[in-house]
């Protein structure tokens, strides 16, 4: 009964990290033509998800809010071209994803947005992954 119920938890804690965490989609169209816009249903299945939160440096971005982010711009190796990018990024608490000091000092911004919602990115809400929660202590009392 016991190690039923430590490794039910052990599950459940392993779902509640995968659940919080944020996914975006990570590529540059000067790399990748399919990643400018329109971003279609085909495009998106030429690309994997990145997990923002297990693709980062543990000790360079402690403390740091993750977003998604996609910006268009001119500069670096395509001078000319435009150039759409989508990609992770981390930021303190108050600064802008979109802050020119973090896209790079010799890019031309069209564009940039950026988000941290399930409308952007995989994740199931917290609120269903907490509603696990409950059902779990109810089925542990029975095994």
């Amino acid at each position: 009964m016991a190690r039923a119920t430590l490794v039910l938890f052990s599950l459940l804690a392993l779902y509640v990290q995968q659940g919080m965490s944020l996914h975006c989609y990570v590529c540059s169209s000067d790399r990748e033509s399919t990643c400018s816009d329109p971003f279609t249903k085909r495009a998106h299945s030429r690309f994997v998800l990145t997990d923002c939160d297990r693709s980062k440096a543990p000790s360079s971005y402690s403390g740091k809010i993750p977003f998604c982010r996609k910006f268009k711009s001119y500069g670096g190796s395509n001078d000319d071209n435009l150039v759409t990018v989508r990609s992770c990024t981390w930021v303190n608490e108050g600064e802008s994803p979109c802050s020119q000091h973090l896209l790079g000092p010799h890019i031309r911004v069209e564009s940039c947005s950026y988000c941290d919602e399930d409308s952007c990115n995989s994740a199931s809400t917290i609120f269903s992954t907490l509603l696990i929660f409950p059902v779990t202590l109810l089925v542990s009392k029975y095994l």
